[in-house]
């Protein structure tokens, strides 16, 4: 959402420059073709080039103040630029923080997890022992009915 509005105004700021360097162009053209109307002319100055003549000072001052402007913009958008790159900065630290904090309890969950896997080995192993137990008592216990059944034949 910031990265956003401040794209936007960045976009926003650069039409205003690009305005600004236009205009800022277009009265330089200006004062160079009446420069060189005042220069070339070499007869009596008439109304027109009074005009013209008297212009140029207006038209400085307004190029002055576009390049105040522009330069004020710039500067803005400089002001603009580094906030972001603070605020980047902030998020990735922030990234990394968390991916650190991930990481860490990763690593912890992934110990237990690997305790858990060894106990269900060992218990699977004891049970095994013991299902050979059983079954060794069983065997005994049916030889030894057998046994008994026989001798009972006897007796």
């Amino acid at each position: 959402m910031i990265i956003y509005f401040f794209s936007s105004v960045k976009i926003t700021y650069e039409k205003i420059v690009d305005e600004l360097n236009r205009e800022i162009e277009v009265q330089r053209s200006q004062l160079q073709s009446r420069n060189d109307l005042g220069n070339g002319q070499k007869s009596p100055p008439n109304r027109s080039t009074k005009i013209l003549q008297e212009q140029p000072p207006e038209n400085e001052e307004q190029r002055q103040k576009f390049i105040r402007a522009l330069a004020d913009i710039r500067g803005d958008m400089v002001k603009i630029a580094e906030g972001n790159l603070k605020a980047m900065s902030e998020e990735d630290k922030q990234s990394l923080s968390v991916q650190a904090l991930i990481t860490n309890k990763t690593a912890q969950l992934q110990e237990k997890i690997d305790d858990y896997e060894k106990q269900i080995q060992n218990l699977k192993r004891e049970l095994k022992a013991q299902k050979a137990l059983a079954q060794q008592h069983i065997d005994v216990t049916t030889d030894v009915r057998e046994k008994l059944g026989k001798l009972e034949i006897f007796i």
